[in-house]
């Protein structure tokens, strides 16, 4: 069995600042070790629950897991998950 690391690199997003040169801060950082794993494994992006339905960290952490959306009642998503 091969063993593994999932990094879930939650909050990374945001908006680009004008005082950065309209970067994000992310994309203004200097990141050696992010920049080392990235390139010595895989890296991509998912859709946690629906592509197009952005969720909350804790819905996208739980949909991590889970592929049974159907067992969760609809009212419960509702008040979770917001259409983009």
């Amino acid at each position: 069995m091969r063993k593994g690391i999932l990094l879930i690199s939650d909050g990374l997003g945001d908006r680009p600042v004008k005082e950065l040169g309209d970067k994000t801060p992310l994309e203004y950082a200097k990141t050696p070790t992010l920049d080392k794993l990235v390139a010595s494994g895989m890296a991509g992006l998912i859709h946690p629950y629906k592509a197009g339905t952005r969720c909350g960290t804790d819905w996208g952490h739980l949909s991590l897991a889970m592929t049974q959306w159907s067992s969760i009642p609809a009212e419960v998503l509702s008040k979770h998950i917001v259409p983009v």
